[in-house]
């Protein structure tokens, strides 16, 4: 079964990937539309990526030489496990024709990612840590003291 949104087609239904990854697959915002959308119109440029995540995924790459996201970012691919803290989604990134092994390894925040390599763009010292991170929303949530299970309004 496919769900049509504003001209594109979603499949498995929005209410579906709700349960799996937190989020719904709004086309343009979450990772998940976009995979697909890549996937269908251009194959071989998705058959050609080793690595599929955000600019900080490619940034901690290019620093560290590490395959890393942190979980939020990971909640925001719409392909993780967010409800669960789990893994990448099987049938998720079925949905989407997405081998797991494209996908980066997901680490707590909190931990160190990689060191900065020896050559790099930006200038700094080789074997610097480099923190995992997290998202400018969650980073929010910890600031203001949010509690499991609290809602917290960010404007």
């Amino acid at each position: 079964m496919s769900t049509q949104t504003n001209s594109y087609v979603i499949a498995p239904p929005p209410q579906a990937i709700l349960a799996v990854a937190g989020t719904r697959p709004v086309p343009g915002r979450i990772s998940f539309t976009i995979c697909d959308w890549f996937g269908q119109h251009h194959p071989s440029a998705m058959s050609r990526a080793d690595l599929v995540g955000h600019l900080t995924t490619l940034i901690r790459r290019q620093l560290t030489g590490t395959r890393v996201t942190d979980p939020s970012n990971a909640s925001f691919m719409g392909l993780y496990e967010t409800t669960t803290q789990g893994t990448w989604s099987d049938d998720l990134c079925a949905a989407v024709g997405i081998s797991k092994n494209k996908l980066p390894d997901v680490l707590p925040a909190d931990q160190i990612a990689g060191h900065v390599m020896k050559t790099n763009t930006w200038g700094l010292t080789p074997g610097t840590p480099v923190l995992t991170g997290l998202v400018d929303t969650s980073a929010a949530m910890i600031l203001a003291g949010a509690k499991v299970g609290q809602l917290v309004h960010v404007s």
